[in-house]
């Protein structure tokens, strides 16, 4: 018979959340039907309770979204304990964060990656040209046969009050640079706004 799994949805308001949030899963036998997990807006100090609830959860985290906030000067989280991810969603990916998106796929090993997707923050034009090399680098991170079971990569364009790029040219600067993978049917720019 079926263990009821558990949604664990978590948007860390006061410093410490995390940590004090940690304490409840890890010590029951609860953290083994944790198969989703949403970490939203952790504070910096909070980087290490974060890796620790993903290293308890191990294999049985199959869905996982984060904000990119969740960094520290070390880096990003580590998903080599997750082996059995099925799904990334990565939020608040800004142009002053997208260097940490190609190390967090370099330190993904599941090898059952269906899904992946990115809210991608861009005010003003020049800013895509930021993006540019991250991107296609993700490219040819995803070429990777680890990544053989991937099905679609969504770009949501996440527009600021401030924008100035419009979505269709968000649209074709990210098939431009991701065409490979929209030669493989893979890659998907959707409008957050809609």
């Amino acid at each position: 018979m079926d263990r009821p799994r558990l949604v664990l949805w978590f948007d860390s308001v006061a410093e410490g959340g995390v940590i004090t949030l940690v304490d409840w899963p890890l010590r029951t036998p609860s953290a083994q039907s944790i198969s989703d997990l949403q970490l939203w807006r952790q504070g910096r100090s909070e980087f290490v309770a974060c890796e620790n609830i993903l290293e308890s959860l191990g294999p049985s985290l199959e869905h996982f979204q984060l904000s990119l906030d969740c960094r520290s000067e070390d880096g990003v989280l580590k998903l080599a304990h997750n082996s059995n991810l099925q799904t990334l969603s990565m939020r608040n990916v800004e142009a002053s964060m997208c260097d940490h998106v190609p190390i967090l796929l370099h330190h993904i090993s599941s090898y059952q990656i269906r899904d992946i997707s990115f809210h991608v923050s861009v005010e003003i034009a020049a800013e895509l040209e930021t993006y540019h090399s991250y991107w296609t680098e993700l490219g040819s991170i995803l070429e990777r046969a680890q990544f053989r079971k991937l099905q679609r990569i969504t770009m949501w364009w996440c527009p600021s009050q401030k924008i100035t790029v419009g979505f269709c040219d968000f649209v074709q600067v990210m098939e431009g640079w991701l065409h490979d993978l929209g030669a493989r049917r893979l890659l998907r720019v959707s409008d957050c706004l809609k």
